[in-house]
């Protein structure tokens, strides 16, 4: 019998500070969008120091779960990664199909793109080596490091055990120690220099496999 697809859900990943002043510990509010704030232009979001606290009211770390509190085991999130895509809206307000889920536009799109106003940076946790840190584009672990996820270039996740690419689905108790079942991500918009104003929005997507076997 084979097992079910892997059920994805991100949490926050410190705690922060919601519109009432209520301090959220982490781990317990599920987020469904990333409001990075309020951007000078030629700054970023948070500061590039992992040492440093998220801004009080705008939560930038995240646990990427698959099946928190889980107690039956699903498929493994295998081959996973992290990229950016264009978030296009109509007249209307609504999502825009046909030129929307690209990799390209005001945040998604790459170095040359005429659109280009921000890019978004990524940053991994591995609770073994204890540090944060990335995989380069040849497998190589790079402490402290960000990484640049725009132009149609995917970054491989790390889950919170160390492992690359993989999120398990095994049964946990939904708690940090479950460190297998979770990536912790720190996300970070830098802003170009010289950009005019506005609101700017894009897709964050981890995509996977899964063999309902794994």
């Amino acid at each position: 019998m084979s097992l079910e697809a892997p059920i994805v859900t991100w949490y926050n990943g410190e705690s922060f500070k919601d519109i009432n002043d209520n301090v959220i510990p982490p781990n317990t509010q599920e987020m469904i969008s990333w409001n990075a704030g309020i951007i000078d232009a030629g700054s970023a979001s948070r500061s590039a120091n992992v040492n440093e606290p998220d801004p009080e009211y705008y939560p930038c770390t995240f646990l990427i779960w698959n099946n928190r509190g889980g107690n039956t085991r699903v498929s493994s999130m295998l081959s996973t990664q992290i990229s950016t895509l264009s978030l296009v809206r109509t007249s209307q307000g609504d999502i825009d199909p046909v030129n929307s889920y690209k990799p390209e536009g005001v945040v998604a799109g790459g170095q040359t793109d005429p659109q280009k106003r921000a890019s978004v940076e990524v940053i991994f946790y591995d609770s073994v080596k204890g540090q944060w840190g990335t995989f380069n584009q040849a497998g190589t672990w790079r402490p402290n490091e960000w990484a640049t996820i725009e132009g149609g270039v995917k970054v491989d996740v790390v889950s919170a055990s160390g492992v690359k690419n993989v999120i398990s689905g095994n049964v946990n108790d939904g708690s940090l120690s479950a460190t297998a079942n979770y990536s912790k991500v720190k996300m970070r918009l830098v802003v170009r220099q010289n950009v005019q104003a506005g609101k700017v929005e894009w897709f964050t997507r981890v995509s996977y496999n899964y063999d309902g076997i794994n």
